[in-house]
């Protein structure tokens, strides 16, 4: 079917696409933008006439003397009005970052997270965003969105938390509909590797990329041609067959990535703490070297069979199971030789989530 489109949602959408051009290039002129954009300059006037009315963008005169003539002056994002909230959800600890349009780190929170039960977690997700709304740090904004990062399959399109496996009694959870009716505020859900990878693409030149959370379970984002690919349940690399194993004819329990190649598959394998079977691998016990060093075969062919199909060379690491990197690298940067393989802080998957709440919040936001 054939979509069509007023003028009122042209404006909109051209008034979207200078704020991020603007938030992309931190200052810019208005003779800038009509050559980035080709649109004409009335309507660029128009447009961040707009934006600056609402907030959004403020104008300077650039410092010192530019010459004779009349001296352009600079749009640059207004930081000082409205922010968005990001939380990571995850079993390790739960973290909340307050994030201006300019994209600053304004403040964080951090609190446990007990996922015993369906109750207790929601609980949680609810004391730590009491915490940040209530803070006499964002009283000073207007926050806009608020973006969450959670674990398990998401069902982004519809706010809906379909699944966490460690968590009993998680089950299709319409958590965007329930904090938005508890806080006033839109709300959107987003897998926890998509924040990171999000986070990561704002500090780094990259096109197309793959990244893996290996923390007690193993997520995935994809990245190709700048964009990340979405969908519920899709690229959950840590069910993708590692071993098959023959006495069960299951992949379930013994047979998939994750039961080898995470916090939780190798303290189940080994019988010990990860603390303690670094220590182990660390001091040359052979046993627990032999674990990473098989779990390295297994992630670089992973890896390596998740490079071919989306035809990528970078591959960004992040989570707790990479403090552990030196025991286990050596097999997966052999295995998929040409790759480029980099670090990140699993951490920024709450600024992550800010800052796609803003992508959404914005488009949310009469112009």
């Amino acid at each position: 079917m054939k979509r069509f489109m007023n003028q009122e949602y042209m404006k909109h959408e051209n008034c979207i696409d200078i704020f991020h051009l603007i938030r992309e290039e931190k200052q810019i002129t208005r003779k800038q933008i009509e050559a980035v954009t080709g649109m004409s300059w009335g309507a660029i006037s128009n447009i961040t006439a707009r934006l600056i009315g609402n907030g959004f963008v403020t104008e300077h005169k650039p410092d010192g003397n530019t010459g004779p003539g009349r001296t352009p002056s600079y749009l640059e994002v207004d930081g000082s009005r409205y922010c968005t909230l990001g939380i990571d959800v995850n079993i390790t600890g739960m973290k909340a970052a307050l994030v201006s349009l300019k994209s600053e780190t304004l403040k964080t929170w951090n609190c446990p997270t007990c996922y015993s039960s369906k109750e207790k977690l929601l609980g949680c997700i609810n004391g730590i965003l009491d915490q940040a709304l209530t803070d006499e740090e964002s009283k000073k904004y207007e926050i806009i969105g608020i973006g969450a990062a959670m674990q398990g399959v998401v069902d982004a399109e519809n706010g809906i938390s379909v699944s966490i496996a460690q968590c009993g009694g998680w089950d299709s959870v319409p958590l965007a509909a329930m904090l938005e009716e508890r806080y006033g505020i839109p709300v959107w859900l987003e897998h926890d590797p998509n924040c990171i990878l999000h986070a990561y693409a704002e500090t780094k030149e990259v096109q197309n990329a793959i990244l893996l959370r290996i923390d007690r379970g193993i997520g995935m984002a994809v990245m190709l041609d700048s964009v990340i690919l979405k969908g519920t349940g899709r690229f959950e690399i840590a069910h993708t067959l590692a071993e098959w194993d023959r006495d069960t004819d299951s992949v379930k329990d013994r047979g998939c990535l994750e039961a080898y190649a995470s916090v939780n598959g190798l303290e189940k394998l080994s019988g010990r703490t990860l603390e303690s079977l670094i220590e182990a691998a660390g001091a040359g016990e052979t046993q627990a070297k032999a674990l990473f060093e098989d779990m390295g075969t297994k992630l670089g062919i992973s890896i390596y069979n998740m490079r071919k199909i989306f035809h990528i060379t970078d591959i960004i690491l992040c989570g707790e199971l990479m403090e552990s990197e030196r025991f286990f690298m050596e097999p997966v940067t052999r295995i998929n030789d040409g790759a480029v393989f980099s670090r990140t802080d699993a951490g920024c998957a709450c600024y992550g989530a800010a800052a796609m709440a803003l992508n959404q919040a914005v488009r949310k936001i009469k112009l």
